[in-house]
């Protein structure tokens, strides 16, 4: 009857009745002493119905009726089991245990037993208070809670394994990252040891040089003290031993005055002759005898130089004493630098002055070496090197030349702006039949640049009837022609060059070369440029000009590659100097007085002064 229905079956009775499912209609009863599961697997299920009128269990396994369960709820003080507890569950020191889930609001245990919860338990976001010992194999918030302990947590001498560390600052840490930190904090002490035993060494190596450096500070005070000691006692020998110069000095010319008194005296007993000399002794007159005193002075000039011996008369008032000096009482104020003269005065005093007017040769006593008021001791140079007064010669900025008959053939003077022209000057024209010729010299060192301000010469488009050319050397020996863009070459090529153009004889084919065109717009007009650097240290320019028809010429401004000093003009070395007849408290190269005085030792000439070797005519020594 697995596949069967029994209906309809009234008050049947069934001894045993095997069946797969029982479906009982609306109001209809059903009465049994026994249900068995015939395999024990399947399921007697009332579809979400009641089994009713259930007796109270007696055996374990008997069902319990609602009744039976509500009264021993109660007994146990609680509520039916759909309802909250209202008084402490009581478990009289029983244990609650194998509860797979326990939903409550509080565990709270006043006595003295465990609650121990061997599965998960989950607190549900309350709180788990008065518990006295609480045992638990697992506590584990739910996601997004957290367990917050919020007084001591006594571990009662066990462990909390199992954690990990946190890497807030608040947080806890396991055994492992405090071992790792110990290991490390263990290394950096053996390693500060390494450095703190280095650094002790190098302390007390530096102790050693500090206390070394303290000492060699001490000694070295030690030495300049000593040394300022010793600097002041050779200031004091110094200044000891001019004081015995100075009085040497003295006694040499007190020697001097008694020799030449004594001599006096001899000559007075004796006759003397000062060219005679016999075969043991020479004797001479006072006269002889002072001169050769006078000769006997220091004559040394070796390593002497002008360059460093020359000074600037414009700011000193005397100058080295080199050579045989001559000591006279001033008539007048001199000058260091000046030449002087004797001066006999109407009582028999004798003196030096300046030069009134050209005096004989015999008169002249050499030049005065310091500033002296009238009354005073000159110090005059009658025979060695001084400084003399000399007008300087500068060299000119600028200035213009002219080709013409004068400075035909000359070599012209080339400054720092030189203006060349023709013969005409500036304003005016060439004049006919002109064949000149001049040369420009830049000095070694320097080449001569050009600039064109005019041009004007009688061209035609075939002929250069009057034409300017130019040749270049650097040797001042060997000319050539240079060929230059906006420049003509014409027929024939040496100076002073043809009347024809090449290239077919026509201007228009000829634009290089070294003949000045007509005028600068042809110059420019076939590639030219008003500006030229020669290259070369010396210019001869070459002029011819026919029978008519002269223009303006040209104006050209030479200038040096590197520009001139314009430092005084120097004078040659062993030039003979003369009283200076314009000026007769200096001296010059031009011989309009005749009256020699000595010749140049160095030619610098700066200053309005020279360096010469002072012999007047009149001092045969």
């Amino acid at each position: 009857m697995a596949t069967n229905r029994l209906v309809s079956l009234g008050k049947s009775k069934l001894n045993n009745l095997m069946i797969d499912a029982i479906q009982v209609d609306t109001s209809t009863q059903l009465r049994t002493n026994t249900i068995d599961n015939y395999d024990g697997t399947a399921v007697i299920s009332f579809s979400n119905n009641k089994l009713e009128n259930v007796l109270n269990p007696v055996n374990n396994t008997d069902v319990a009726n609602k009744q039976y369960v509500d009264t021993a709820v109660q007994g146990a003080g609680g509520g039916g089991v759909n309802n909250p507890m209202t008084s402490n569950l009581d478990a009289n020191n029983f244990n609650i245990s194998n509860v797979n889930s326990l939903s409550v609001n509080g565990i709270g245990n006043p006595g003295n037993g465990n609650i121990s919860v061997t599965d998960n338990m989950e607190h549900g976001g309350n709180d788990i208070t008065n518990v006295n010992l609480l045992r638990v194999d697992n506590i584990r918030a739910r996601t997004g809670n957290s367990i917050d302990i919020i007084n001591n947590l006594d571990c009662q001498t066990n462990t909390i394994e199992n954690i990990s560390s946190s890497s807030s600052s608040s947080g806890v840490v396991n055994k492992s990252y405090i071992d790792n930190a110990d290991t490390q904090l263990q290394n950096a002490i053996i390693t500060n040891s390494l450095d703190i035993a280095s650094n002790l060494s190098s302390i007390t190596t530096n102790t050693g040089n500090i206390t070394s450096n303290t000492a060699n500070i001490a000694s070295n005070t030690s030495n300049i003290s000593s040394n300022a000691n010793q600097i002041i006692n050779n200031a004091n020998n110094i200044t000891s031993l001019q004081s015995r110069v100075t009085i040497a000095e003295q006694d040499i010319s007190t020697n001097q005055s008694n020799i030449f008194l004594n001599s006096t005296n001899i000559a007075t007993k004796t006759s003397i002759n000062d060219a005679i000399n016999n075969s043991t002794t020479q004797t001479w007159s006072n006269q002889k005898i002072y001169n050769e005193l006078l000769l006997s002075g220091n004559r040394d000039y070796a390593g002497l130089d002008g360059s460093v011996e020359k000074v600037n008369l414009n700011i000193v008032s005397t100058q080295p004493k080199i050579g045989r000096i001559e000591s006279y009482t001033a008539l007048v104020n001199l000058s260091a630098g000046q030449p002087v003269l004797y001066n006999y005065g109407g009582t028999g005093a004798i003196s030096v002055s300046n030069i009134g007017t050209l005096p004989a040769q015999q008169q002249i006593v050499g030049i005065n070496l310091n500033d002296v008021a009238a009354g005073g001791t000159a110090e005059v140079l009658v025979n060695g090197f001084g400084t003399c007064r000399r007008t300087s010669i500068n060299l000119p900025t600028t200035n213009s030349v002219a080709l013409n008959n004068t400075t035909n053939g000359t070599v012209g003077t080339l400054t720092n702006q030189t203006t060349f022209t023709d013969s005409g000057g500036t304003g005016g024209t060439y004049s006919s039949n002109q064949n000149y010729s001049i040369t420009f010299d830049a000095g070694s060192g320097r080449t001569i640049n050009f600039t064109i301000v005019s041009l004007s010469f009688e061209h035609t488009t075939s002929r250069l009837y009057d034409r300017l050319g130019f040749q270049t050397s650097n040797d001042g020996v060997n000319y050539s022609n240079p060929n230059l863009s906006g420049f003509h070459t014409t027929n024939v090529t040496t100076p002073p060059f043809g009347t024809f153009y090449v290239g077919n004889n026509q201007r228009s084919n000829d634009t290089t070369g070294n003949v000045f065109p007509e005028n600068t717009t042809i110059l420019t007009g076939t590639g030219g440029s008003t500006t030229q650097n020669t290259g070369a240290r010396y210019l001869r320019f070459f002029f011819f000009s026919d029978s008519s028809s002269n223009d303006a010429g040209w104006e050209l401004t030479l200038t040096p590659s590197t520009p001139y000093a314009t430092n005084a003009i120097p004078v040659p070395v062993a030039t003979t100097m003369y009283v200076d007849s314009n000026d007769l408290t200096k001296i010059t190269d031009t011989n309009t007085s005749q009256l020699p005085i000595g010749f140049v030792a160095y030619n610098n000439a700066d200053n309005d002064s020279i360096f010469c070797r002072i012999h007047p005519a009149q001092h045969s020594s």
